[in-house]
């Protein structure tokens, strides 16, 4: 069978179809009349994918094989609707798979949101002290005689900084550049440097706790969507490998799997991969001997996803205050060094 090469859809758009099949699937529309109506109203690129689901579907093959005909969707989408199609639960697989999505979409925003105001105020902060190094400092300088003066260390750095700022800063910014392409074509290429990111990631203080939070949420979420939908734990935990695309959390994810797979039990095998934090592992646990995995499940992926929205607003918090003052330190130490000989040299002249 070919399959077309065409733009993979969004998790956004993703979100929005689900909700749209599922309550047209319920209505009682047929799957063709759903897809064509769909396409409709659909972007071009998830509009030219719905009609080739379509007329997949119209040729004979099932619902699974024609959405993957089209290669605009993702695995899990695939793996979804497949594991739906099979138990005859399409709708209920349609609603998850748009809970999933729009979670998923709305994490990126709120971490996009609390990165945002800290590299904002970095960009301002480095302008800042650009601007005073190449525009500012020149000036004092033309302006007072500081020739035979025993002027600190801090502002003999600053004029010198600033001296060598102005006489290379092309050369300065075609190396920056230049080394950032660089350091992204390797990072890119590299998967001894993915690994060694994936691993150090979670060994940063905060940053390494905020990370764990992230794959409790979106574990417990995936686990419990593909578990409800009659798909096995081994399978579920190989499939939220590539999903969660992140070669440390994959390595140890995929020795729990075996573990499982040797008859040890879900929480116990998860617990020693060292991903998540206790009270991960305690409902996971609870949740296994009560023998309702799938509710705790549920349970775990609401809880963590709360717990990341409070974390997120926290550092934000902190981080506000604290780039504040490294602004405030920054600007105000060039301004003492400057000032201090400049009050110097005027006591003198008078």
């Amino acid at each position: 069978m070919r399959i077309l090469s065409t733009k993979k859809i969004s998790e956004k758009e993703l979100s929005v179809l689900c909700r749209q099949m599922k309550i047209m699937y319920n209505s009682g529309c047929d799957i063709i009349n759903i897809l064509e109506i769909i396409a409709k109203s659909s972007s071009e690129n998830l509009s030219r994918a719905l009609m080739r689901t379509k007329n997949g579907i119209e040729s004979g093959k099932n619902i699974t094989d024609s959405f993957k005909y089209s290669n605009s969707f993702n695995k899990f989408f695939i793996y979804m609707i497949n594991a739906g199609e099979v138990s005859g639960r399409i709708d209920y697989v349609f609603e998850q798979l748009s809970d999933y999505y729009d979670k998923e979409n709305k994490l990126k925003r709120k971490l996009i949101a609390a990165m945002v105001y800290p590299v904002v105020l970095l960009i301002v902060m480095l302008f800042t002290f650009l601007f005073m190094l190449l525009f500012v400092i020149p000036n004092f300088e033309m302006a007072f005689d500081f020739d035979g003066m025993n002027l600190p260390i801090v502002t003999r750095f600053i004029f010198w900084l600033s001296k060598f700022l102005r006489g290379n800063l092309l050369f300065i910014l075609i190396s920056i550049m230049i080394t950032v392409f660089m350091f992204y074509r390797f990072a890119s290429e590299s998967d001894y440097f993915k690994v060694v990111f994936d691993r150090k990631k979670f060994e940063i203080p905060k940053i390494g706790e905020l990370f764990r939070l992230i794959i409790s949420d979106k574990l417990s979420r995936v686990l419990f969507i593909l578990m409800s939908s009659g798909v096995y734990i081994g399978e579920s935990l190989e499939l939220a490998v590539q999903i969660l695309n992140d070669s440390y959390v994959e390595k140890r994810l995929i020795s729990a799997k075996t573990r499982i797979e040797q008859g040890n039990g879900i929480s116990e095998s998860l617990r020693l991969t060292g991903l998540f934090p206790d009270m991960f592992i305690s409902m996971i646990l609870s949740g296994e001997e009560s023998g309702n995995f799938e509710e705790s499940l549920r349970l775990v992926s609401e809880y963590y996803s709360n717990e990341l929205d409070l974390r997120l607003e926290y550092y934000v918090k902190m981080i506000e205050p604290l780039m504040i003052v490294i602004v405030g330190i920054m600007v105000g130490a060039m301004v003492i060094a400057i000032l201090s000989p400049m009050f110097e040299l005027i006591s003198t002249i008078r």
